[in-house]
This record gives structure tokens, C-alpha cells and sequence, in this order.
């Protein structure tokens, strides 16, 4: 089993941080400027777990000597799950922000041994699949974004800057 891990733990624990900005950025500006009615407090303690989740895991990846590639998975499940119940409550397939599901894989690509990077594409894929077929659909909106495909639109363009920025990381 290769074990050395640890640095990109760390990495992980960086991008959680800018994860968690960002949902708490995109659920303020849906659910307080642009008044989309969703519910909040799903979304919040998605958010708040994990925040949790993270302080845990940095405590750890600054302490630990090595990570195992199991690990590293472990910490992605947390991710994907959080993922999943995000896009579930905000609009499940009609939600913008669906492809970051691609973004654990590329991470798991980049640091595990082949068979935690078909586990992670398989959790994915599942995590994608039940935000589609639990979501709850967004409202119809009119208004400050103009309709619903709009607002899609303009998601749209914030998650590619997201994902962009991600990469670059």
C-alpha cells in the first residue's frame, strides 16, 4: 500500500477551506439577494459539517505522520457526501454546480492508487445520482436575474470560475 499522502491531505484541507467560502457564498447570495426559495437550513448545516469536518481533518493532516491512500479516500467521501446533500436541496439535476462532482475524481487521479480512483468515480457517480433523484427542484424565478434558465446560466459561469480556480490550484 503507498502511504506518503500526507501532502496532499493537506492540499485537500486548503481546497475544503475554499469549498466551504464558496457554499457559504453562492447559498447566501441564492437564498438572501436573489431570494430563491430554498430551504436554508439544510444548506447551512451542510455547510457547517463540513467546516466541521475540516477543522478535524487539518488538525490531523498537520499532525500525521503519513495518510494512507484509504484515508485520502475517506476524506473525499466526506466531500462527495456534503456535495450530494448540497445539490440535492438546491435544485438536484437542474443545479449548475452537478459537474463539481468531476472535480474528486481529478484530485483522487492525481495522488491514489487506481482502484481508489475507480472507487472515487463510482462515489461520484452514486453521490451525482442521488442528488438527481432526491433534489428538490428549484423554484421558478423571475426577476433581478431575469427566468430560472438565466439564473442556470449565470450558476453556470460562477462554476466554471470556481472549478477554474480549483484546477489551477
Amino acid at each position: 500500500m503507498r502511504t506518503g499522502n500526507t501532502p496532499f491531505l493537506k492540499t485537500l484541507c486548503h481546497l475544503r477551506w475554499l469549498a466551504v467560502a464558496s457554499q457559504a457564498v453562492v447559498s447566501f447570495v441564492v437564498t438572501v439577494p436573489l431570494q430563491l426559495a430554498i430551504p436554508t437550513a439544510p444548506l447551512w448545516s451542510g455547510i457547517a459539517a463540513l467546516t466541521a469536518f475540516n477543522v478535524y481533518a487539518t488538525q490531523r493532516a498537520s499532525h500525521a505522520p503519513e495518510a494512507t491512500p484509504r484515508e485520502v479516500f475517506l476524506h473525499i467521501c466526506v466531500d462527495v457526501a456534503v456535495l450530494a446533500w448540497l445539490i440535492g436541496w438546491s435544485g438536484g439535476i437542474v443545479n449548475p454546480f452537478t459537474s463539481l462532482f468531476l472535480l474528486p475524481i481529478a484530485f483522487a487521479a492525481l495522488a491514489l492508487p487506481l482502484r481508489w480512483i475507480y472507487a472515487t468515480a463510482a462515489l461520484c457517480g452514486l453521490g451525482y445520482a442521488l442528488s438527481v433523484v432526491l433534489g428538490r427542484p428549484l423554484p421558478h424565478v423571475h426577476g433581478v436575474m431575469g427566468d430560472s434558465f438565466d439564473l442556470h446560466l449565470f450558476g453556470m459561469a460562477v462554476n466554471f470560475l470556481i472549478s477554474a480556480g480549483v484546477v489551477l490550484y
